[in-house]
């Protein structure tokens, strides 16, 4: 009865066929020449869901924006209370509560300026 090949030597034949693949294919695409014809303007532009762009896409915010996100998250969509965010967080339980009542406001203001 004729021996069973391994199965490693299986994934070893699946890697080098898969390589080689690849490999093929990047040789043929740098010979036939494939890229563009030219550079376009309009390929440099930031694209933000089919409306221009408003301001740099690259803004530095202050550390306490992050800890307000998190806590909007953990208590509003996570469904922790205040006292085990408090205890997470190492903050006390009122810091909590007024950093959510602040998060909370933002996101109404940018909920009622947008159109």
């Amino acid at each position: 009865m004729p021996e069973l090949p391994s199965p490693w030597s299986s994934l070893f034949a699946f890697l080098v066929v898969s390589a080689l693949v690849g490999i093929g294919i990047l040789a043929a695409a740098r010979l036939v020449g494939v890229r563009g014809r030219h550079e376009s303007p309009l390929k440099r532009r930031t694209y933000e869901c089919g409306e221009a762009p408003a301001g740099m896409a690259w803004m530095q915010f202050h550390a306490r924006y992050y800890v307000v996100a998190l806590l909007f998250v953990l208590f509003d969509v996570e469904g922790y209370t205040h006292a085990e965010i408090a205890r997470e967080l190492g903050i006390a339980e009122n810091t909590s509560k007024a950093q959510l009542h602040r998060a909370r406001g933002l996101l109404r203001e940018v909920l009622h300026e947008r159109p």
